[in-house]
């Protein structure tokens, strides 16, 4: 089965895009959603990352930022988050493709875990008028942490697919027709050979 990642940075238009995947009957993992279930409730995770953090001698005042702490969380959820995965292909084997939507896909180099990848792109200016109309976050408040995000523009070079979310583009419905189309026949293309 052929599996596709898909990443956007805040407010670039990923949820609107999976949802639209999901509209073509494409099964889309919710990796963000797995882990933070796997943080929270799975034992032999928390094991993982207690180790983790003892070995690390944790302590709040020690460590320069949370950065640390989230990539020790992160760290110690990847098998199993993986393994969430494949059984999630397994289940949705009559499918030609699943996607596997993570808003960190090319800060862990997942992609290249993934037979494709796929980055949601916005321009800064429309991600903070989002935030701003979803949640009346300040403009200057939503620039702090996009200044913290991974370039949009280096995701960009690194996926196979550019999906642009923003007005005064090509409709959003037309590139997920354009990329569904694509893998379909890439697909076929593949079982030929063989």
């Amino acid at each position: 089965m052929i599996k596709i990642g898909i990443s956007g940075n805040r407010y670039s238009g990923k949820t609107f895009v999976c949802d639209k995947f999901k509209k073509l009957s494409i099964p889309v993992f919710e990796a963000d959603i797995i882990m933070r279930y796997l943080i929270k409730y799975n034992k032999d995770v928390q094991e993982k990352y207690s180790e983790k953090l003892y070995n690390f001698n944790y302590d709040y005042r020690k460590l320069n930022n949370d950065k640390e702490y989230i990539d020790i969380l992160i760290d110690s959820t990847e098998e199993e988050l993986f393994a969430a995965y494949d059984r999630f292909q397994i289940k949705n084997k009559n499918s030609t493709y699943t996607i596997f939507s993570s808003s960190i896909l090319f800060e862990k180099n997942w992609h290249d875990l993934m037979d494709f990848s796929i980055n949601v792109f916005a321009p800064k200016y429309t991600r903070t008028d989002r935030a701003f109309e979803l949640y009346k976050i300040k403009r200057a408040d939503t620039s702090k942490f996009i200044l913290d995000e991974m370039d949009p523009l280096l995701k960009n070079r690194m996926a196979s697919f550019v999906i642009h979310s923003y007005s005064g583009t090509e409709s959003v419905d037309n590139q997920i027709n354009n990329i569904n189309n694509f893998v379909i026949e890439y697909n076929k293309n593949k079982i030929v050979a063989i």
